[in-house]
């Protein structure tokens, strides 16, 4: 077995999932937002209105909507806008697809799978004291290692999101056995 598919597989069974994200600019998906609610809507409906203290941005076709138990999937796109009457701001006629198997109260609160974010088990540390030098490495800063075997490459432009949070990547450093990158050493900020 070659030496990054060995190495893939013991992130597998040993790393965290995170995501792998590639932002798009038009429209802005995925947004940036707050934490999200979403209002009431009876049984079989197949749109709702969701709604942020902050939103920045659209919900795009292929982003799923987790509500309890329930996995819904956006069909169209939605740009936030002002909320006018409650404040903050809304995403009002997000269609999905299944329809709500049960009623939702109002301010149920809900995650979101966006479709620019890809699945994948990384190793994530804290860098070492020795390393933190407050300007090029952060305290902030997560060292997040990842194999190469049936991975994306990485690119600045992406985002990481652990445990939920988007983290920008500042450094991506490849690691060669002989000629093959068998990994990517990254740094989130």
């Amino acid at each position: 077995m070659p030496e990054g598919q060995q190495f893939a597989n013991a992130v597998a069974q040993r790393g965290a999932t995170i995501y792998l994200r590639t932002p798009s600019t038009s429209p802005a998906s995925p947004p940036m937002t707050g934490p999200l609610t979403c209002d009431a809507a009876a049984q079989n409906a197949t749109v709702v209105t969701l709604r942020s203290d902050t939103a920045i941005g659209a919900i795009v076709p292929g982003d799923v909507l987790l509500l309890g138990t329930q996995k819904l999937v956006v069909s169209n796109t939605i740009s936030a806008a002002p909320d006018l009457v409650n404040g903050g701001d809304a995403f009002v006629g997000v269609a999905f697809t299944p329809p709500l198997s049960a009623a939702v109260t109002a301010n149920t609160a809900l995650t979101v799978r966006w479709s620019a974010d890809k699945p994948l088990k990384a190793m994530v540390d804290a860098y070492p004291v020795t390393l933190v030098d407050g300007e090029l490495i952060l305290q902030s800063d997560l060292r997040v290692t990842m194999a190469a075997y049936r991975n994306p490459v990485p690119e600045l432009a992406q985002q990481l999101v652990i445990d939920g949070v988007p983290r920008s990547i500042k450094n991506i450093s490849p690691v060669r056995i002989r000629n093959d990158i068998i990994k990517y050493q990254l740094q989130a900020r």
